[in-house]
């Protein structure tokens, strides 16, 4: 089990601007996740750098300098020890093509999670999430505090395990993907 006395809220990205750090940023200093003295990690790399500045600027604007960690890009190693010692996760993308790995790895872990309504998200969530409009930093937010609270995060976190028993294992579609290849080549 992870130690979770220092909480904190994760996501993980290659972060664009459809990724919405600068909102889930402005929710987490206005949410009850700060309130409640947690941090937020943002693990992987800025593709744009001017994004970057943009992020950096949305950190010092809401005077979270010393509780918003921008961790760059991790190992895989670091990656599951971030996951393991996580209280919560969100993702904010409005551009996904059946998610993302990212979410799908923090409902695997258990993560009480906070998710965008948009794209497909949530035809492969489908009810292991709180979803949340990131396009609005008040909704975010509103969904970022029932994290804090301690039935609702034991509820998401029973949710997102529930949800993730359900999906495929690599083995699974790497053997899918190899009969499907010996089937087109006969």
């Amino acid at each position: 089990e992870a130690d979770r006395s220092n909480p904190y809220l994760l996501t993980v990205s290659n972060f664009n601007r459809y990724k919405f750090a600068t909102e889930m940023i402005e929710a987490f200093a206005g949410s009850a996740c700060a309130d409640a003295g947690w941090r937020f990690k943002l693990a992987g790399r800025f593709p744009v750098p001017e994004y970057e500045t943009e992020v950096r600027d949305a950190i010092a604007r809401t005077g979270m300098q010393n509780r918003i960690e921008l961790l760059g890009e991790q190992t895989a190693a670091e990656l599951v020890e971030l996951y393991r010692a996580a209280s919560a996760f969100v993702f904010a993308s409005v551009s996904e093509n059946a998610a993302s790995y990212t979410v799908i790895d923090a409902l695997a872990y258990g993560l009480p999670t906070v998710s965008s309504f948009y794209s497909s998200t949530p035809e492969v969530l489908g009810n292991g999430v709180r979803y949340a409009d990131p396009f609005s930093v008040s909704d975010l937010a509103e969904n970022l505090s029932a994290v804090v609270v301690p039935a609702e995060a034991e509820r998401l976190a029973a949710a997102a395990l529930e949800q993730a028993s359900g999906f495929p294992s690599w083995a699974s579609i790497a053997n899918g993907l190899h009969d499907f290849a010996e089937q087109r080549m006969r």
